[in-house]
């Protein structure tokens, strides 16, 4: 028997036959190239498609793509956006003035770098990092990235972004601020609710929220801080009421910062403060003469405690 030579063989088979059996070649190539991506994690099954933006015309896609994509750019549909990002405020809710730290975490590429903003303040940012706040009304702090993408050549160019948001919410004060129990003076503190703290025992009497003073006149006076234990670099609320007084002020004992208020009541936020400070109300009495004794409050900080 004589053995025919491939050239023989070619010559001898129709053009249709010769590409039904290329096309089957490549289908077993395909089917190969589909098991070994089978084996890949995030893809459970594959297809070829020709796509008009890829760099050789024929692209592996993840099966079901467009209508279930496994992972953000494997489909050549939109980028499917991602989580991106997470952000935290502690505490949550605060008095106002009071401060609320903010601290967020988010997606970072060196070789496609994202552009973070956190609004209403304080703009651009990195991809982690903290900041603190002093809402004086429920606010909604946003982080928001964004950037631009090509997908397989310089064809397509998309923009994905991402954002996350907490919101800060923050309680009006008590009115009034302070309130008389008996001959005990009571500050009204956490709103809304609005519970009754101790602050002093009056001896000569409670009245319109402020201790009596001594020799048989109405006047009255006080002064309170809440909080009164912070953090250094936080402020707190200064508040001051009288009865039967012509006129106030106060003042504090602290170097570093210059507090000072007017008025017969009122309620003030402090300047950051870092260090242990005395705010004193000093009050001209409507039958004359200095309010004594001067009502006092005091701020103290938090220790913070190092490991050696």
């Amino acid at each position: 028997m004589r053995l025919l030579s491939a050239e023989k063989i070619l010559r001898g088979i129709s053009t249709r036959t010769y590409w039904a059996i290329l096309f089957g070649m490549l289908s077993i190539a395909v089917f190969q190239f589909s098991g070994a991506l089978q084996m890949q994690d995030g893809i459970v099954s594959s297809e070829t498609r020709f796509t008009e933006y890829s760099g050789s015309g024929l692209r592996i896609v993840p099966a079901s793509c467009p209508s279930n994509p496994h992972q953000s750019g494997d489909c050549d549909t939109p980028i499917q956006p991602s989580s991106g990002c997470v952000i935290y405020a502690s505490p949550l809710t605060v008095a106002s003035g009071q401060v609320s730290n903010l601290s967020w975490s988010s997606e970072t590429d060196p070789i496609n770098p994202w552009t973070r903003t956190l609004s209403p303040t304080p703009g651009g940012v990195a991809w982690a990092g903290s900041w603190s706040v002093t809402p004086t009304q429920s606010t909604t702090y946003t982080l928001t990235g964004t950037r631009s993408s090509v997908q397989s050549g310089d064809a397509l160019v998309q923009t994905e972004s991402w954002s996350c948001n907490v919101t800060v919410t923050v309680n009006a004060a008590c009115s009034p601020q302070f309130t008389c129990v008996g001959n005990d003076l009571y500050r009204r503190v956490n709103p809304p609710t609005c519970s009754n703290q101790f602050e002093q025992a009056c001896a000569y009497g409670c009245a319109n929220g402020a201790c009596l003073s001594g020799g048989g006149d109405a006047s009255a006076a006080d002064i309170a801080v809440s909080p009164s234990l912070i953090r250094a670099g936080e402020t707190t609320e200064v508040s001051w009421i009288s009865s039967g007084i012509t006129s106030c002020t106060v003042t504090e004992d602290n170097p570093d910062i210059t507090d000072a208020w007017s008025g017969t009541s009122g309620t003030q936020t402090s300047s950051a403060i870092s260090t242990q400070t005395t705010y004193t109300l000093s009050c001209t009495k409507s039958s004359g003469g200095v309010f004594l004794p001067k009502p006092t409050a005091t701020v103290n900080i938090i220790p913070i405690f190092q490991e050696l």
